[in-house]
């Protein structure tokens, strides 16, 4: 997948220090990196941060605990990989999953590696501010990078232009599932 990548860098940074230079002191560019073990706790409050933004009634205790493992034993393994924006006061304020997942081989896919994004969030303050775009070509290029050929994803309507305007496409064909909660928003996974 060739995905555009937006503006330069150089050029996100020139707007931030002239927006510092006018006095704008509370606008920093976060800097996006690949999160390890040491960021799960930021990954699991920004993935609360999504259910609440898409209305899921949720517990934390249901989930919490089985996520905080999986990421563990994922970042640990390789199987997952994780990009999150950093303020520059430290602060992790998007993040963004990104599923390693071995298929079988096809003539479109010779590897059959497979990604799947998922569980990608950016608190309410920094949104509409690129943040997400950036944690998301992050995740492409991290999987990319592993060999990942084919990367899929749910988009909700909120993300679906942002998503398309990096390169995503619509697959066709029905999306089905078995199991799992029929009242959760989407059958895709999160």
């Amino acid at each position: 997948m060739n995905v555009p990548c937006g503006r330069s860098r150089a050029s996100r940074l020139g707007r931030a220090a002239r927006r510092r230079a006018s006095g704008a002191s509370s606008f920093a560019v976060p800097i996006v990196r690949q999160a390890t073990v040491d960021d799960i706790e930021a990954l699991l409050r920004l993935r609360a941060v999504m259910f609440d933004a898409m209305e899921v009634d949720y517990k934390p205790a249901h989930w919490e605990s089985a996520c905080r493992q999986i990421l563990l034993d994922g970042l640990s393994s390789g199987d997952l990989v994780a990009a999150v924006a950093e303020s520059d006061d430290g602060r992790v304020v998007a993040s963004g999953i990104g599923a390693i997942r071995r298929w079988l081989p096809s003539p479109r896919n010779p590897s059959g590696l497979r990604g799947y994004i998922g569980s990608v969030a950016t608190d309410t303050d920094w949104r509409r501010q690129g943040v997400g775009r950036q944690v998301i070509e992050s995740l492409i290029e991290m999987l990319q990078g592993r060999g990942v050929a084919e990367i899929d994803l749910h988009a909700t309507e909120d993300s679906e232009s942002l998503y398309r305007a990096i390169g995503f496409v619509d697959r066709g064909g029905a999306d089905l599932r078995l199991g799992g909660s029929a009242d959760f928003p989407f059958s895709s996974d999160v």
